[in-house]
């Protein structure tokens, strides 16, 4: 695939991203966005490491838009996407949906807030489990609905 086409893909789902940053799901500490979908979708036609960029990305937006609650964590959060959209990517690249549902929302919603027990409160995490939980289950849904109406219209060369 040419970088000209990898990098418009990605710009055009950081973008979708974006849009997704601004369905927030309210919670006691801050909001959670609907920005993880096509996050996970971007799977499909970029492979895992270009799909962990976006949902990189996608949080950052999704933090922008929100006013930054953590401040400088969100670098932390930033990273933890790109591994777990990373590691979604290559399950699903074994043909293993199931699973690959199944790691994102717990990793994201049980494992991705676990830094901040330890570093900000025990009180936050357990705050942010619930929302983060609801927040990824309808993540993964629209992305599990979504990947197999994709399929069929993807073109074979993009296929890794």
């Amino acid at each position: 695939m040419g970088v000209t086409r990898n990098v418009t893909l990605a710009a055009l789902f950081i973008a979708l991203c974006g849009i997704g940053a601004l369905l927030k799901i309210p919670g006691p500490f801050s909001s959670v966005a609907l920005d993880l979908a096509p996050a996970l979708i971007s799977t499909l036609f970029l492979g895992p490491v270009w799909a962990g960029v976006i949902a990189a990305l996608g949080h950052l937006i999704s933090a922008f838009t929100g006013g930054l609650p953590l401040g400088p964590f969100h670098a932390i959060v930033a990273v933890e996407m790109f591994v777990i959209v990373s590691v979604f990517g290559l399950i699903i690249k074994r043909g293993w949906r199931f699973v690959g549902f199944l790691f994102v929302t717990l990793a994201t919603g049980l494992l991705a807030p676990l830094p901040f027990y330890f570093l900000i409160s025990p009180a936050l995490y357990m705050t942010l489990v619930p929302v983060l939980l609801v927040a990824t289950a309808i993540n993964s849904v629209v992305a599990w609905v979504a990947l197999p109406f994709l399929k069929r219209i993807k073109p074979r060369e993009v296929v890794r």
